[in-house]
C-alpha cells in the first residue's frame, strides 16, 4: 500500500501555479479600489496636485475617464472571475513570481519615496510637509497675497546647466512680503511704499534681498523709515489703482515709489489676440472695496501624502491641462495708441491720486537687461525671457515694446510734474545683474536700491518728507 502523501504547507502555495480566477479576483479588488478610492477627487488632489489643493478641469477629466476604465475593467473581471470556465484553469507562473514581480516596483517606490523627502529636508528643511507655491499665494477677491511663508525655486536664465536655488517669500498679516506695515496707523517715521508687479516683489530673491527691503536699510541714515513692499506678481496699472486706492493709501505714506510699465506691456500685447478682463482703464467704473487689515489666516505648508504622486501629478498636469496659447496678432497691431493709452491713463490716475491724499509720487522706469549693441546670442538669451511670456515678440519687437513704455512712463512724469527717477538709465544692463530680461539677482536688487536712494535724497521734497514725515 502507498503511502499517502503529508499535506502540502502553506508556503509551498508560493511555488504552485496561479488560479486563474484568483488572478481575476485580485484584478477586480485591485481595479476597483484604484478607480473609486485612489482616483475619487479628493484623493487624487491629495496625492498629485503639486500645490497641495486643487487639479486643473483638464486633468480632473482626464482622471474621470481612467477611473471609469478601472471600474469597468473590474467589474470585467469579477464577472469572469465567476464562470466556470476559470475553475480550475492555472496560469504558468508561480504565485511567489507574481509577489516578487509586483512587490520590487513596491520596494522601488517606497525606495523614492525616501530620497525625494530626504531631498525635501535638505532644500526647504521639511521632510512631510511640501512649501506652498505661488498658486497659494493669491487672494480669491483683491488678489492680495495670502499671509504665510512660501517657497519655490529659481533658474538664472544667464547661467547654463543652473539647478535652481530654493527662495523663501514671507507675506505678513496686511498680506505684503517682508516687513510690512508694522501697524495699520501712521508710522513712527516716514513710510515709503512701493507698487509693481514681480520685480518690485522681488521674485528671483529670498527675504531680505529684495530692492524695497534694501532700500529701506539705506535710508536708515535719514531717519526711521518705513518701506513697505506692495509688489504683487503679475499685476498691472488696472490691479495696482485699485490697490493703491483701497488698501495702500489708507495707510497713509508720505512716499509712493511706481515701478510699473513691463506688465502692462505684457497685458497690452496679449489684449489685441484675446479680450482681457483684468485690464482696462481703472479709474472708470471700478467700486471701492472695504477690506480689513488682515487678509485670511496664515497658510501652512500642506501635509504631503506621497512626495513621489507629487512629483507625478506635476508631470502629467503639462499633458493633461489644455494650452492658453493665444493666437498671434500681426506686429503692426501690437502697439496700438489706444492700448499704449491705457497704461498712460492709468499710471496718471495713480499719480494723481497719490499726491490727492497727501503722498509724494515718484515714478521710475523699469529696468532691463535689454541694451543693444549686443551679438545675436547674447541678444537673444538676454531676451529670452520676453520671448517666452509674449510669444508675438521677438528679439526685436521685445525691445521696441520696452522702450515704448519706459517712454511713456517719461511722459507721465513730465506731465504729472512726478519725480523721475530713469532707473533703465541707472542701473546697468549688465546679464549678471539679472536672473532674466527683467528680474533681478540679489546683487542687482542692491544695485537697483542703490540708485533708488540716490535719486530719491536728490530730490528736494521727496528728501524734506523722508526726514521729517507729514503730521498725522
Amino acid at each position: 500500500m502507498r503511502d499517502s502523501q503529508p499535506p502540502r504547507s502553506a508556503g509551498n502555495r508560493f511555488l504552485q501555479p496561479w488560479p486563474v480566477r484568483e488572478m481575476l479576483c485580485s484584478l477586480a479588488v485591485g481595479a476597483v479600489l484604484f478607480g473609486g478610492v485612489v482616483l475619487s477627487p479628493p484623493v487624487a488632489a491629495a496625492l498629485l496636485a503639486h500645490d497641495a489643493r486643487t487639479l486643473g478641469p483638464g486633468f480632473v477629466a482626464a482622471l474621470e475617464q481612467f477611473r471609469l476604465a478601472a471600474c469597468l475593467v473590474g467589474l470585467f473581471a469579477l464577472v469572469a472571475a465567476w464562470s466556470p470556465r476559470w475553475a480550475e484553469l492555472r496560469l504558468p507562473i508561480r504565485r511567489g513570481t507574481v509577489c516578487v514581480v509586483v512587490a520590487v516596483p513596491l520596494l522601488l517606490a517606497v525606495l523614492a519615496e525616501g530620497l525625494f523627502r530626504v531631498r525635501g529636508l535638505r532644500e526647504w528643511g521639511s521632510a512631510f510637509r511640501t512649501p506652498l507655491g505661488l498658486a497659494d499665494m493669491h487672494h480669491t477677491g483683491e488678489q492680495s497675497p495670502r499671509p504665510g511663508v512660501y517657497l519655490t525655486r529659481v533658474l538664472n536664465d544667464f547661467r547654463p546647466g543652473d539647478k535652481g536655488r530654493t527662495v523663501t517669500f514671507t507675506i505678513q498679516a496686511f498680506g505684503v512680503r517682508g516687513r510690512g506695515p508694522r501697524h495699520p496707523g501712521p508710522a513712527q517715521g516716514a513710510r515709503v511704499i512701493c507698487v509693481g508687479g514681480s520685480t518690485t516683489f522681488g521674485y528671483m530673491v529670498t527675504d531680505g534681498e529684495e530692492w524695497p527691503a534694501v532700500l529701506e536699510r539705506l535710508l536708515q541714515s535719514v531717519g526711521p523709515v518705513e518701506v513697505v513692499n506692495a509688489g504683487r506678481p503679475g499685476a498691472t496699472t488696472w490691479r495696482d489703482y485699485q490697490y493703491l486706492r483701497d488698501r495702500l493709501l489708507p495707510l497713509q505714506p508720505d512716499v509712493v515709489i511706481f515701478y510699473e510699465g513691463f506688465n502692462d506691456m505684457w497685458r497690452g500685447v496679449r489684449r489685441h489676440a484675446a479680450p482681457q478682463e483684468d485690464y482696462g482703464r481703472a479709474d472708470v467704473g471700478v467700486p471701492a472695496v472695504e477690506s480689513p487689515f488682515r487678509v485670511g489666516p496664515e497658510q501652512t505648508w500642506p501635509l504631503r501624502w506621497s512626495f513621489l504622486t507629487a512629483r507625478l501629478g506635476k508631470a502629467l498636469e503639462w499633458r493633461f491641462e489644455p494650452s492658453t496659447a493665444l493666437p498671434e496678432p500681426k506686429p503692426e497691431a501690437l502697439f496700438h495708441p489706444a492700448i499704449v493709452g491705457l497704461y498712460e491713463d492709468n499710471l496718471s490716475a495713480m499719480v494723481r491720486l497719490t499726491r490727492q491724499k497727501g503722498a509724494v509720487p515718484v515714478v521710475t522706469t523699469f529696468a532691463g537687461c535689454d541694451a543693444a549693441g549686443r551679438g545675436a546670442e547674447e541678444t537673444r538669451r538676454c531676451l529670452r525671457y520676453v520671448r517666452e511670456e509674449v510669444p508675438p515678440l521677438d528679439g526685436t519687437l521685445a525691445r521696441r515694446a520696452m522702450d515704448l513704455y519706459r517712454e511713456r512712463t517719461r511722459a507721465v512724469a513730465e506731465k504729472e510734474g512726478a519725480y523721475l527717477v530713469d532707473l533703465a538709465r541707472l542701473v546697468p544692463h549688465d546679464p549678471r545683474l539679472f536672473a532674466d530680461t527683467v528680474h533681478f539677482t540679489p546683487e542687482g536688487e542692491r544695485r537697483l536700491a542703490q540708485a533708488l536712494a540716490t535719486g530719491l535724497l536728490q530730490d528736494p521734497e521727496v528728501s524734506r518728507r523722508l526726514r521729517a514725515p507729514r503730521p498725522h
